[in-house]
């Protein structure tokens, strides 16, 4: 029995770094920073969801990262300087400008898609893990939206038979040049003002479709924000508004206790104008008593049918009930 727990916050409390059993007395030759809170009045979603999820791309951390640092691990005083600058520097630098609103957007409120391609995931930070782990990863994520898709009713093209069936048509090249995400996918596919000039990505999708390069009618694209695998000393829903926890009947009563933790995004485009349709994120988190691949397995799944299947989910877009035929194939 999972005890699901999806609590919207009033306000955003981002805990900089935990509370420390060091004192300055203990390190007389370290700067000690104490834990500070930041408490920010706005209720936005996505910059509740920025704040938490974005310092994991400052730092490279031997086998973490700043955002699990700041929610999973004790530090010793000279590491958690390092990650309190690199907040604070985070902050004046970014100023964490608000994602896109989640859900369909207007101009396409009235449309039905029938077909998705699935473009290859990707992540903008590392998680500490190896490019040949963390490639399966992002494989485990993309399965997890292709069938979540298909259950909604989609005609569904793979990731494989998308880049296959453009290799084919010799346009792969192109669409991996000009399609090259590396930081959060709520920057990319966004309108420009008439100064802006117009981004390579949407450049490239509108060239490739003019030429009828795509077998579906739409793209969705997918990031993982942050995943871990470790102890949880606090559960993201006290912070992170668009989030779920999940607790097991095997995890342990208090906290920290073992948790594995998915941040994830997709954005719907239409490839014909280069312009979102549909763009909406969640943070799945579960606390259990131990850390499997069934649990690893378990979370990546519900981040993934959150994000494409709840409130701001997919499914104004889907297709009428009855008029789907799913397939995986390219045509």
């Amino acid at each position: 029995m999972v005890n699901r727990e999806s609590r919207p916050a009033q306000h955003v409390d981002i805990n900089l770094i935990h509370k420390s059993s060091h004192s300055p007395q203990d390190h007389p030759a370290s700067l000690f920073i104490p834990t500070a809170v930041f408490n920010f009045s706005r209720t936005d979603d996505n910059f509740s969801v920025c704040l938490a999820g974005f310092a994991h791309r400052l730092l490279s951390l031997p086998g973490n990262d700043v955002a699990h640092c700041m929610r999973t691990q004790i530090l010793s005083p000279p590491l958690l300087h390092t990650c309190s600058v690199a907040f604070l520097v985070a902050i004046l630098l970014t100023a964490c400008a608000s994602a896109p609103d989640t859900g369909v957007r207007d101009r396409f409120a009235e449309n039905r898609v029938t077909s998705v391609a699935v473009v290859t995931f990707y992540s903008s930070a590392s998680f500490g893990l190896p490019s040949s782990r963390l490639r399966e990863l992002e494989e485990i994520y993309e399965q997890a939206a292709t069938q979540s898709l298909r259950r909604q009713g989609f005609q569904v093209v793979d990731s494989h038979a998308l880049s296959q069936h453009l290799t084919q048509l010799g346009y792969w090249n192109d669409f991996e040049e000009g399609i090259y995400l590396r930081t959060g996918l709520h920057r990319y596919f966004e309108p420009v003002t008439e100064r802006q000039r117009q981004s390579i990505e949407i450049h490239t999708l509108r060239k490739l479709a003019q030429k009828g390069a795509f077998p579906a009618e739409s793209l969705l694209f997918g990031e993982i924000v942050y995943h871990s695998e470790g102890q949880c000393r606090e559960k993201a829903d006290d912070h992170v508004r668009l989030s779920i926890v999940s607790i097991t009947d095997s995890a342990p009563q208090g906290i920290p206790r073992p948790c594995v933790t998915s941040h994830f995004r997709a954005k719907l485009v239409d490839p014909v104008t280069g312009e979102t349709m549909w763009f909406n994120q969640m943070l799945f988190e579960t606390h259990t008593g131990q850390v499997d691949a069934e649990t690893i397995a378990n979370t990546i799944r519900g981040a993934v049918e959150q994000t494409l299947q709840n409130d701001d989910g997919l499914t104004p877009l889907a297709p009428q009930a009855g008029s789907v035929n799913q397939h995986s194939e390219a045509p």
